[in-house]
């Protein structure tokens, strides 16, 4: 799954409810990291989702 990130960058929509995600042993925090180290940024939350789109190259 990394490598399909990386490669294809796609935007996407990701659940960031900090209560759900703990069920599943996650938090908000360690999804955004996660796919901030993946290059992403979370350019808008709504509805307890997160749009993440590919960072801009520097």
């Amino acid at each position: 799954m990394e490598e399909l990130l990386k490669t294809h960058k796609p935007n996407l929509i990701v659940e960031l409810v900090d209560y759900q995600l703990k069920l599943f042993g996650s938090s908000k925090k360690a999804v955004i990291a996660y796919l901030e180290s993946l290059g992403f940024e979370l350019r808008e939350e709504f509805d307890g989702n997160g749009l993440f789109v590919p960072r801009a190259a520097e």
